[in-house]
């Protein structure tokens, strides 16, 4: 468990505030630099997670990623906690989040799935925690302001989970631990930056090259402007073709499901499935084509001349310091942020920062290219022992093909008439 949230609301001159404290696990604390679990954590880079009912592969020992950095209830544990001062609607009062070593002692470990309950939940329940409720409530409040000023009406887009679970129940436990997480990683980015100006650790993605972003927009803004998750680049649309408002086509299992929600009164169903726009077949065929212009989220080391914005998080600077357990790049920003809280010079030079860098990314491709090919493989054997039927998209007719895109999948085949029996 890498993090834990605390909450208390205050009065300050007749005005609620909120303190949320955001604390992460402090493994930096048992993990010294170029000891012999050091070396071989960074060799590693990051925790490989295999199919579900398999051992995760580690970054770190047993030891310390289960036990004593865990931060496991009941149990004192050290972590380092970044302190948010909020108001109502989610504005931090504070320019400056005190960032300081902490000891902590967890009051309860739960899933998605619990918070979710407790959320729901509006009558007094035998066996639950009111305070806890409470406080939950509380942060989920801050978190859907935080989301709602972070994204504007992306906050409306589901993710497509996967082939064999497109509804996410639980979806406003897991954003309201996301919004925290992007802000502490914002703040102690912007804190390491007033500190480390030429050698603090960031996680950047460009903008897309300005010849592929234009041509994408003057193709596709038309149907972008109608949909939720396309609503946080409003500033790229400039000069594009407006939408006109004659509504968009779903798909026919989505329209039955959506009618049963409707008439069953479960607008909660009934709003996810309007927000899956990855299935809905005018929306679909845009994320591919958007996907493959992005360029790649990458880490840097600021001061070396390059942009340092993060495109798709929309974020100025933006680090990754909330999950050390399993990511080791973490580590190392949480090494500088003791640093500066102790008014030590960076132990990093620039150039060891450069190489820590470029190891790290090789190994997050690593990662990425271990889940695709892990979910490829989860795909392959349902499939291979159940036959699906699944809608497909015709995007492109050409001579002797044609192009389908299967949303389901997020995979385009290129399918030649031949294999049909019949000639173009």
């Amino acid at each position: 468990i890498d993090d834990a949230l605390s909450v208390r609301r205050l009065d300050r001159n007749g005005h609620e505030i909120y303190e949320v404290d955001v604390h992460i696990a402090d493994v930096t604390h048992y993990v010294q630099p170029a000891d012999p679990v050091d070396i071989e954590s960074r060799r590693r880079g990051t925790t490989f997670y295999p199919a579900v009912g398999c051992s995760a592969f580690h970054m770190l020992p047993q030891r310390l990623s289960e036990d004593l950095c865990s931060l496991l209830p009941g149990k004192d544990r050290l972590a380092l906690s970044v302190r948010l001062t909020l108001d109502n609607d989610g504005n931090l009062l504070e320019p400056n989040p005190t960032i300081s070593r902490s000891v902590i002692n967890s009051n309860a470990q739960l899933t998605y799935t619990e918070v979710h309950e407790m959320l729901l939940s509006t009558r007094h329940s035998d066996g639950v925690d009111e305070e806890l409720r409470r406080r939950l409530t509380w942060l989920h409040h801050l978190s859907q302001r935080l989301r709602e000023k972070r994204l504007q009406d992306k906050r409306f887009f589901s993710e497509y989970g996967g082939l064999f679970d497109i509804e996410d129940q639980s979806a406003e436990a897991h954003e309201l631990i996301e919004e925290f997480m992007v802000l502490a990683n914002r703040e102690v980015a912007k804190f390491l930056i007033g500190k480390f100006p030429d050698c603090t650790p960031l996680r950047r993605q460009e903008e897309p090259k300005d010849d592929d972003l234009q041509s994408w927009w003057k193709k596709h803004a038309a149907v972008a402007r109608g949909t939720f998750y396309f609503q946080s680049f409003n500033d790229l649309m400039t000069g594009c073709d407006e939408r006109e408002d004659k509504g968009f086509p779903l798909l026919t299992d989505t329209t039955r499901q959506l009618t049963e929600a409707v008439e069953a009164g479960d607008m909660a169903r009934a709003t996810t499935l309007v927000s899956l726009e990855q299935l809905h077949p005018e929306f679909a065929l845009l994320f591919p084509s958007w996907y493959g212009i992005q360029e790649r989220s990458e880490y840097i080391r600021s001061g070396n001349g390059a942009s340092c914005r993060h495109f798709t998080l929309r974020e100025d600077v933006y680090t990754h310091f909330t999950s050390p357990i399993r990511r080791y790049f973490d580590t190392v920003v949480h090494r500088l942020v003791k640093a500066a809280i102790d008014g030590q010079p960076s132990p990093y030079t620039g150039e060891e920062m450069d190489q820590m860098c470029r190891h790290l990314n090789y190994q997050m491709r690593q990662q990425k290219k271990y889940d695709n090919d892990l979910n490829s493989l989860k795909r392959a054997c349902s499939l291979n022992s159940t036959a699906m039927f699944l809608p497909g998209i015709v995007d492109n007719i050409g001579d002797g093909h044609f192009s389908v895109y299967l949303p389901h999948l997020r995979l385009r085949k290129e399918v030649k008439y031949g294999l049909l029996g019949v000639r173009a």
